[in-house]
């Protein structure tokens, strides 16, 4: 019946949680935690729109009046997907105002002239259900009361949901309200399609935002804890990246790992220097408020390339645990030892020790294990054809 909406509600929701950047000016805004209700918003934007088509196809008449809950569903869909725009127009613009404001451009055959668009899908919704037995209008102290709604279809074919509206007052006369399902359509597409000027909105407060942030110049200091100490810190007021407070609590725990076994000096050593390398790039990307270098620094601090089986990986990540979380000790030494002894010395008087001495010899072995694993995806792709010999042969 109407063309698919746009995705306008998605793209809102990954422009704002791409980063934290939002989340970071709006959990504590002049006081209040506006971020709460932007989140709410957006579930609740989600819900709507995603519900709304479907609401939509399920209107149609009936025998056991099952088309009033439909369009009851229908209407909820608009109101709520409407409430949430205004919120966000609220943490955004804050222009005080609320969007099309005194416009009357959706119904045309209104019973209320002199209500707006909003003021009138407002009157449309507690009509269809939402106070249909306590309705209340503006200027008169009369109770009225709704009849259930029906379908409605009219000479033209327009589609329309019809009710009665009725009086305590014996000397007013009943009232029939109809609402053609096109016009409530369009007042959705309009208030959806005002999405696009809160995300531009969204998108000037992040780039303002990240320029503040860029002028602030983070200190350095040659103290390596007071340099970790204070990295926290900035990440915390700037980006609140899970992904570097992580990196920074492995370089600090590396930091304090004492190593036992002399062999191992200079492979210790030069792991070292990558890992402050490391530190260099998280606060370069901190003061640029960029992830530039997060591949680089996931590659020294959590090696990509490792032993092809899931053996190896699922001990390596309860060793992990073991350290990190104070996890039990579920790992096997041998197992994860067995394919690194030719890169370092497995000498150790901790398990923080031999988890750093399993990251070094890691990293050491990336290029024989980058070397296999492209190896394996040649052996795959030929495989592929030689399973299929007809795709060789079509071509």
């Amino acid at each position: 019946m109407y063309s698919k909406l746009p995705d306008l509600h998605r793209q809102l929701r990954n422009l704002i949680t791409e980063d934290n950047h939002i989340q970071n000016k709006y959990i504590d805004a002049d006081g209040k935690n506006k971020w709460n209700c932007i989140c709410s918003a957006m579930d609740w934007l989600y819900v709507g729109i995603e519900n709304y088509c479907e609401a939509l196809k399920n209107i149609s008449p009936s025998h056991d009046y099952s088309e009033c809950m439909a369009f009851f569903q229908y209407i909820s869909c608009i109101s709520i997907t409407w409430e949430s725009i205004q919120q966000l127009h609220r943490v955004f613009v804050d222009d005080g105002k609320i969007p099309f404001h005194k416009e009357r451009k959706c119904f045309v055959k209104r019973k209320y002239p002199e209500l707006d668009d909003n003021e009138y899908f407002e009157e449309i919704r507690a009509c269809f259900g939402e106070h249909s037995t306590n309705l209340h209008k503006r200027g008169i102290s009369d109770k009225r009361f709704a009849s259930f709604s029906r379908v409605d279809i009219a000479n033209d074919g327009t589609i329309c949901m019809r009710v009665y509206i009725y009086s305590n007052n014996q000397d007013v006369e009943m009232e029939t309200i109809e609402i053609p399902i096109h016009e409530l359509h369009d007042f959705f597409v309009r208030r959806v399609l005002y999405i696009t000027d809160i995300i531009d909105k969204v998108e000037l407060i992040k780039l303002e935002w990240t320029q503040s942030w860029k002028s602030k110049e983070i200190e350095f200091y040659d103290d390596w804890e007071a340099r970790l100490n204070n990295l926290m810190s900035e990440n915390d007021l700037r980006n609140g990246s899970d992904f570097y407070k992580e990196m920074l609590i492995l370089i600090r725990n590396f930091l304090h790992t004492e190593f036992k076994c002399k062999e191992n000096e200079d492979k210790v050593s030069n792991y070292r220097k990558s890992v402050f390398q490391a530190l260099d790039y998280i606060q370069e990307d901190l003061q640029n408020m960029s992830y530039e270098h997060d591949e680089k620094i996931s590659e020294i601090l959590d090696p990509i390339y490792r032993p092809d089986d899931g053996i190896f990986n699922y001990h390596f990540s309860k060793l992990r645990e073991c350290v990190f979380e104070s996890s039990r000790y579920l790992f096997n030494i041998e197992i994860i030892t067995n394919c690194l002894n030719k890169y370092i010395k497995f000498e150790f008087n901790t398990i923080r020790e031999f988890y750093w001495l399993v990251v070094i010899a890691l990293n050491l072995a990336q290029a024989d294990y980058k070397h296999i694993a492209d190896e394996k995806r040649t052996d795959d792709t030929l495989h592929g054809f030689i399973a299929f010999p007809e795709i060789m042969e079509d071509n």
